[in-house]
């Protein structure tokens, strides 16, 4: 039942050996057939691990962004640690299927829609505090937080971005250049021995 993405099938250096071969190709075919259908069935996902304490009316928010090839599922362990506390803690789950259970971020229209309805789903049961909330997220998760705190697809006061894929600064650059989020704070946590993510967050 397991399927895989065009990335993992074609570009992995462990699977160049099987590129062309009858069998092989077979199973790429399988694979993209599954996805697509996959892809019909998919939803955008939200998943709530803390309500957050309510203060003067507002509630400060936390969204967290897995990143590519990831579910919320094994994202949420790493925001543990937040349960209890007075952050509404949120975690989206991509509707971008790239392989069985996996999702990832790479289409930012539709990265920005679904974080915009998230938050606007949040806004029926809570107020967001506009000076408390953050969006994170690691890796192309990143990317999508950062690029939906400087387009301030919602009030974002701060964002977070852990190991962020940063393929070219272009666009962000561009957005920064706008002035829509002057006002905001980013943090960037980083690994000075990761040499796909550290090099483009740096730049």
């Amino acid at each position: 039942g397991c399927f895989y993405g065009e990335f993992a099938l074609r570009k992995d250096e462990d699977l160049q050996a099987m590129q062309g071969r009858p069998g092989y190709e077979a199973l790429v075919e399988r694979s993209y057939l599954m996805i697509h259908q996959a892809q019909q069935l998919a939803r955008p996902e939200l998943t709530v691990i803390n309500e957050g304490i309510t203060n003067n009316g507002k509630t400060p928010l936390l969204m967290a962004l897995h990143g590519n090839n990831s579910n919320e599922a094994y994202f949420v362990g790493h925001w543990q640690s937040l349960v209890g506390s007075e952050w509404l803690v949120a975690l989206p789950q991509s509707s971008q299927v790239n392989g069985k259970d996996i999702f990832v971020w790479n289409d930012m229209e539709v990265t920005e829609r679904e974080l915009v309805d998230h938050y606007r789903g949040l806004t029926y049961e809570i107020v967001p505090d506009p000076g408390r909330t953050i969006i994170t997220g690691f890796s192309k998760g990143g990317q999508a937080a950062i690029n939906a705190a400087l387009k301030q697809l919602f009030p974002i006061a701060g964002f977070i971005a852990i190991a962020p894929y940063i393929p070219e600064v272009g666009g962000l650059t561009k957005q920064l250049e706008v002035g829509i989020g002057r006002k905001l704070r980013g943090y960037f946590l980083l690994g000075k021995e990761d040499t796909s993510c550290t090099p483009g967050a740096i730049q």
